[in-house]
């Protein structure tokens, strides 16, 4: 097939397919990647209850210094997966027998399309989970403490083993 399907004009390459489409789960999910500000989170909610405790018995407003730390303990352990579910509520995959993309909406940013070709020599990371999660690509990102890597890929799909041998068949050409 040489003709991209309609919308796709502008974006697909020359004799480009597109294979399959899709979404993430959209539930609620504490991940391992959360642990770390979710422990943050309950160190200081935790601080703020002594602080109640130990200055309210001294008479005065001191106190109420600590409702911030229980506002913003709270906040911390849960806005990760909060915000991930959120994120995923606004993405959409597509896969064709070129390129894995990725595309999302949000009213702050607007929307965003990446393309990642898919590369024969890059390792596939499939955790056969339901929904699954398949890793293709990796970037390199910049945060306030420095560069880091982070693995790209379909991330929570229901139908991940179907898509999964669909890349490793575009990996081998046989797409």
């Amino acid at each position: 097939m040489n003709q991209a399907p309609e919308g796709w004009e502008d974006i697909f390459d020359y004799g480009e397919e597109l294979l399959w489409q899709g979404r993430p789960d959209t539930a609620f999910v504490w991940q391992k990647k959360h642990l770390q500000t979710t422990l943050l989170g309950l160190v200081i909610t935790g601080f703020g209850v002594v602080w109640i405790t130990m200055t309210s018995t001294n008479g005065g407003y001191f106190w109420l210094l600590g409702i911030g730390f229980l506002l913003i303990g709270p906040l911390l352990a849960l806005a990760p997966p909060y915000m991930n579910t959120l994120m995923r509520g606004s993405t959409w995959y597509s896969l064709s027998n070129k390129h894995a993309f990725i595309a999302t909406e949000r009213k702050a940013v607007g929307r965003k399309l990446r393309a990642y070709p898919i590369d024969p020599d890059f390792v596939l990371e499939f955790d056969h989970a339901d929904p699954a999660t398949i890793y293709f690509a990796l970037e390199v990102r910049q945060s306030g403490s420095g560069p880091y890597t982070a693995k790209i890929g379909f991330e929570r799909i229901n139908d991940g083993q179907e898509v999964y041998d669909m890349m490793v068949a575009i990996q081998k050409g046989q797409q």
